[in-house]
């Protein structure tokens, strides 16, 4: 007898379905692990570039070997990559071409999350980059176009550039046109050999050329990086606070009269009040504190008021206005929630040294509808030196006024707020504004908006400072002399952005002069034509020197460094005798001169130009006769990375 046996399948099509399924889940993870993996080699290449760099610019520095591998390992510290995870040696370069290299390997271990259905022991797989960074001596690069996209360095119609000592470096080509000519003893390309018919060394012949990579030679070192960590400090500047306002005091109104009233209110305050037309003379006991309401004065009479009074006084005016008169202050700490004004042509204030807190005015406008703290429509007003200013909404100039801030003495300290329109700083046509120096400790020189000049005609003094922080943008169409010191820029600096160039100033036909000064751009916004920097209009002078000495050695200008910032820098119509003393870095922005411009003209000053890409146009010439590696020009060499 036989009996039927019913067998399902199910259960083994079940088990057959999960076994292929963590088959299945392993090999699509082991996809995902190699993105992973990827992705973990990126990190490790960039971290290995850097060290690699660093370590090569200090062993051509110091030719230490100890030095290079400390340099090397701090660098990939700064990229998250721990010490035990590196290692870096000198060695041939792999180019074959007899320079040394420093090469340098990162390793770490990429997690795996997926593949571990596979391979249940196996956690990490190992990830490893490595880079060489060639140590090439002799001509380091002056001009260096550092973009691997785009045109590199251009030259045409009838442009000159002339380098000694130094070479023309592009991370894409070289090219030359319309009777533009090159003298390089090296030139360093790499996507594509140099297009140039016109190109020599200095001795005649022909320029040795160079298929390589060109490294950035500033991006990494503590001299850029250390200015531009501070762009965050000065992006933070704000306006002071208006001081207080004294409520139930009287004031006083002097004009070309005798006033009882006058005379009363002085002598309820401790002072006294004579006339002897047209001259009225205030004076208060030494060391008091005073308050009065609005101080003002008209009709063509001349105050003098405590001018022989101590720097021991206080003030506490509501506001300080001056009208067809003249308003003389001695020494001494001033209060004045409203503003300093003058509201006619033929006004002159002045001033002892002292402390200046000074707020905005709420009724006088002198720009259109604003108001400013200091706000001088008369031929001159002066406050003497050294002082401090604290003040909170901005100094206005008008036209063919002269206003001096701290004239006399080192330690002035200047604190400026911004006005409603933005402007720290504003100057109508033909005035002239004169900072004294601020170099006292705990001395500042910061504003909190633009250091506005667009008229023309105008003549502008900073004094030597540390820092001079301009929380804006700075630009000017008038003469310019720059006190010695590191400007820091938020946004842009435009040197004839507007209109107008050299001005004869105090004596002398002046552009825009500045010794031992490092410009810093921020470029948190740019011009309307995109510009972090630029040089135009009239200006025939201009004439930048960076410090032999300090935090900035030999760095001129160091433009927006952050990767997506590609402020451009522009010399064009106008800029026909600009100087530039040390190294001109911007790293991700187009360089350019045009229209006749000229930089340097082999003039004889010491120039690095820096920018993703550099072209010259139109006659436009430039000219440099040595180098500047690194921070400083004491050395002779290039790093590239060159595998």
């Amino acid at each position: 007898m036989f009996k039927r046996f019913l067998i399902s399948r199910s259960g083994n099509i079940s088990i057959l379905s999960a076994v292929m399924m963590v088959a299945f889940v392993g090999v699509a993870g082991l996809a995902s692990e190699y993105g992973n993996g990827l992705l973990h080699r990126v990190e490790d290449q960039r971290a290995a570039d850097s060290a690699a760099i660093a370590g090569a610019t200090v062993y051509s520095e110091t030719s230490s070997t100890s030095s290079m591998g400390t340099a090397a390992t701090n660098a990939a510290a700064l990229n998250g990559v721990s010490s035990g995870s590196i290692t870096s040696s000198l060695v041939s370069s792999p180019t074959g071409d007899g320079n040394s290299a420093v090469e340098v390997t990162v390793s770490s271990n990429a997690p795996l999350f997926f593949a571990r259905l596979l391979q249940p022991r196996k956690s990490s797989i190992a990830v490893r980059a490595t880079a060489y960074a060639e140590v090439m001596p002799g001509r380091p690069g002056c001009i260096i176009a550092l973009k691997t996209t785009g045109s590199g360095v251009t030259a045409s119609g009838g442009t000159a550039v002339s380098t000694q000592n130094c070479t023309i470096a592009s991370n894409q080509t070289v090219t030359c046109s319309g009777g533009a000519s090159l003298t390089a003893d090296y030139i360093f390309y790499y996507s594509a050999a140099p297009s140039c018919i016109n190109m020599h060394n200095t001795h005649g012949g022909t320029p040795t050329e160079k298929q390589i990579l060109t490294a950035d030679p500033l991006g990494s070192t503590s001299e850029v990086t250390t200015q531009i960590g501070r762009l965050s400090t000065v992006e933070a500047i704000t306006s002071p606070t208006n001081p207080a306002t004294v409520t139930g005091v009287p004031s006083l109104a002097f004009a070309e009269a005798n006033n009882v009233a006058i005379t009363a209110a002085l002598a309820s305050k401790g002072c006294t009040g004579v006339y002897l037309s047209p001259v009225w003379t205030v004076t208060c006991p030494l060391g008091g504190t005073y308050q009065f309401g609005t101080i003002s004065v008209s009709g063509g009479a001349t105050v003098n008021f405590n001018t022989s009074g101590s720097a021991s006084n206080t003030y506490y005016f509501t506001q300080i206005a001056t009208g067809s008169g003249t308003l003389n202050f001695g020494p001494g700490t001033y209060n004045v929630p409203q503003g300093i004004v003058t509201t006619n042509g033929s006004a002159v204030t002045t001033f002892g040294a002292g402390t200046f807190n000074i707020g905005a005015s709420s009724s006088v406008s002198c720009n259109s509808s604003t108001t400013y703290s200091i706000c001088n429509t008369g031929p001159a007003m002066t406050f003497a030196g050294p002082s401090k200013f604290v003040i909170a909404g901005g100094i206005y100039a008008k036209g063919n006024s002269t206003l001096t801030l701290g004239g006399n003495g080192s330690t002035n300290s200047y604190n400026i707020g911004k006005a409603l329109d933005g402007n720290s700083l504003y100057m109508g046509s033909g005035s002239v504004v004169s900072f004294g120096d601020a170099t006292g400790s705990g001395d500042v020189f910061q504003l909190a908006g633009n250091m506005n000049d667009p008229n023309g005609g105008t003549c502008l003094k900073t004094g030597a400072a540390a820092y001079h922080d301009v929380n804006g943008y700075f630009l000017t169409a008038g003469g310019n002399i720059l006190g010695s010191g590191i400007y820091t820029v938020a946004n842009y600096v435009s040197l004839g952005g507007s209109n107008g160039g050299n001005v004869t100033c105090w004596g002398t036909s002046t552009g825009v002069s500045g010794s031992n000064v490092t410009m810093v751009i921020g470029g948190s916004s740019l011009d309307a034509s995109g510009h972090a920097f630029y040089v135009g209009a009239g200006y025939s002078t201009v004439t930048l020197t960076a410090p032999t000495l300090g935090s900035t050695q030999n760095l001129a200008v160091i433009g927006p460094t952050s990767s997506g910032n590609s402020g451009t820098a522009v010399f064009t119509e106008g800029a026909t005798n600009t100087s530039i003393s040390g190294a001109f870095y911007i790293p991700n922005g187009a360089i350019s001169l045009s229209g006749a411009a000229s930089l340097g003209n082999g003039s004889g000053q010491c120039l690095e130009l820096i920018g993703s890409q550099i072209s010259l146009s139109g006659g436009s010439s430039l000219g440099s006769i040595c180098q500047i590696t690194g921070a400083s020009n004491d050395n002779p060499n290039l790093i590239a990375l060159v595998q």
